[in-house]
């Protein structure tokens, strides 16, 4: 029989299994005498479990092998509803719950994994879709074939579960193919770190003694002098907030980043230094752009990317599963943010260059995008109109005036108590 069938069937016989125990679970929470708020803490806690260590299964997929991780996974699903069966407290419950979100994303993982790795490009889309029929379909008879069950017995709903969920792992690891051909080892705890589902820039160097140099820079637009003869130096480590006219900023930015020429002057980046830049107008990267995101992220590629590579860079900006199926050219306003943070956490630059990178983010996002650049260890050009995030990230201020710049070396609160000063 085709493998790619036979893949299909254990998908199948795994979305058959996962959902037997839905229709009895409000009956187990009322056995133990625990709330109907349960049903949802307990679904939360796995789905949380779930959505944390996706990434982390991506990238375990690239050093194992989908099949061994789907074999672990249906295992570990297996033991997980166990516990949850023999469950005998609220806390009990919620280990189990989380224990069973543990293994289930590794599994949905491990299936769009194989199935985009073996499948040719020009057919990939269609078996993406038989899977997702398969497995929506099954969900559905699965509920179905669970409620059966628990009118006959809870305890055989739950053996029976365990059963199927096991023996898929293990018909996967038997009868599919080997789909990592090159396998990269890595300790552990270095796939948890790239698996991080937070914000994080990672150079790929360091900065040398030069940054950039701009020297007598002017520019007008629409007959407004926005730049005004400005010159100055970015050192090593500096994070520099741009604060003042907005516009200015905006220009300057597309300036040093090589999209609009300046009237007067020069500017010149160090030898060392790789700019990664976020526009405030990402509209010319998604318009009419209709790649999956994973196609689409594999554009900015600075090397030879693996698909669990890039589905990783996204998962830890929130796209995971299908979502990283998405056209690029449907995506809202956050969401592309949230995609070009992934192509600058990608481009491995040792110069971040950010305008106005917290619009459209929601306060989790902002929060998780402050920390990443507070704990980036070179140079950040940026602004923004978030108080507290330029105090903790800038170390230096650069205000465009009409006279050219105020450059302070100092936060942002100090650069305020100097402006009161001055008046």
């Amino acid at each position: 029989m085709n493998k790619l069938i036979v893949f299909f069937i254990i998908n199948g016989m795994f979305n058959l299994a996962a959902n037997f125990a839905h229709p009895i679970t409000p009956t187990v929470i009322k056995n133990l005498a625990l709330g109907d708020y349960m049903f949802g803490v307990a679904y939360g806690a796995m789905m949380g479990l779930n959505f944390l260590f996706s990434p982390f299964w991506g990238k375990l997929n690239e050093q194992i092998n989908s099949k061994t991780t789907m074999l672990i996974c249906g295992i570990g699903y297996a033991v997980g509803q166990i516990l949850f069966w023999q469950s005998t407290s609220q806390t009990t419950l919620i280990f189990a719950r989380m224990f069973s979100g543990f293994f289930t994303g590794g599994a949905y993982v491990s299936f769009l994994t194989y199935i985009v790795n073996v499948t040719p490009v020009e057919k990939r889309g269609q078996n993406l879709t038989i899977l997702a029929t398969v497995a929506s379909v099954c969900a559905a008879f699965g509920y179905f074939i669970g409620g059966m069950l628990g009118e006959i017995s809870i305890d055989l709903t739950f053996v029976v579960q365990a059963i199927v969920l096991a023996s898929s792992g293990v018909l996967f690891y038997i009868f599919c193919n080997n789909d990592c051909n090159t396998i990269k080892k890595q300790k552990l705890s270095v796939l948890v770190k790239q698996a991080n589902p937070f914000i994080s820039f990672k150079p790929g160097r360091e900065v040398g003694n030069i940054v950039l140099k701009v020297e007598g820079l002017s520019k007008t637009v629409e007959g407004v002098k926005l730049l005004n003869n400005v010159s100055f130096s970015i050192n090593p480590k500096d994070k520099v907030a741009f604060v003042g006219d907005v516009k200015a900023t905006e220009v300057f930015f597309k300036i040093i980043m090589g999209e609009m020429e300046p009237d007067e002057g020069t500017y010149q980046w160090g030898v060392t230094t790789s700019q990664s830049y976020f526009p405030k107008d990402n509209s010319k990267y998604f318009n009419n752009c209709d790649l999956s995101l994973v196609d689409w992220l594999r554009q900015f590629s600075v090397k030879d990317e693996y698909e669990q590579d890039l589905r990783g860079w996204l998962g830890r900006m929130l796209f995971s599963g299908e979502e990283a199926l998405k056209k690029a050219s449907v995506l809202s306003g956050g969401e592309k943010v949230r995609c070009m943070l992934a192509k600058m956490m990608m481009a491995e630059a040792n110069v971040l260059v950010l305008d106005e990178p917290t619009n459209h983010l929601d306060l989790e996002s902002i929060q998780a995008l402050n920390q990443g650049l507070i704990n980036f260890k070179e140079n950040i050009l940026f602004t923004s109109h978030d108080h507290q995030f330029v105090q903790t990230i800038a170390n230096r201020i650069i205000e465009f005036n009409e006279t050219g710049i105020l450059d302070r070396l100092s936060t942002y609160d100090e650069y305020l108590e100097y402006k009161e000063n001055n008046k």
